[in-house]
């Protein structure tokens, strides 16, 4: 998968989690918004950690 399918992809399931969450109470939203936010977090440090694998391979 390409950068931009990619790209896309992340958004349309973005744009879904959004609309449904839409429709649930606030409490819900701000657990959903959590669990995202976390979600990024191990994101973000498990890119960190590949890029510092590749950097000692080289």
């Amino acid at each position: 998968m390409t950068k931009r399918n990619e790209a896309v992809s992340s958004v349309r399931i973005l744009n879904e989690i959004i609309d449904t969450a839409n429709e649930l109470p606030i409490e819900c939203q701000e657990r959903i918004l959590d669990i995202l936010r976390g979600m990024a977090f191990t994101k973000k440090c498990l890119a960190k950690e590949s890029e510092q694998l590749d950097e000692s391979n080289e």
